[in-house]
């Protein structure tokens, strides 16, 4: 919810901005990311919770069924999505 000219409206922003998801095979993301005009724009998001064997911890992947998930629920209608404002998002860490 935003105000506008006064006014409480719903608009739509982007949630996750400036991400890009890819499904791909791990070779053809890394020949891609060889060229170094891409290479300045992207990079991995890391799986903090494992090591991978050069001692860093590898770029995350994600199983295409939760991703699938992920993806219907971003793109759901709006009565499918309930809008709350901040104050009523709590989150536990």
């Amino acid at each position: 919810m935003k105000k506008v000219n006064g006014k409480r409206s719903r608009v739509q922003l982007p949630l996750l901005l400036g991400l890009i998801f890819t499904h791909t095979e791990a070779q053809t993301l890394a020949s891609a990311l060889e060229d170094p005009a891409i290479r300045s724009l992207v990079s991995y998001y890391c799986d903090h919770f494992s090591i991978g064997p050069n001692g860093y911890n590898p770029p995350l992947i994600v199983p295409d069924k939760p991703m699938q998930s992920f993806i219907t629920a971003l793109t759901a209608d709006s009565h499918d999505v309930r809008v709350v404002t901040p104050e009523y998002v709590h989150y536990k860490v």
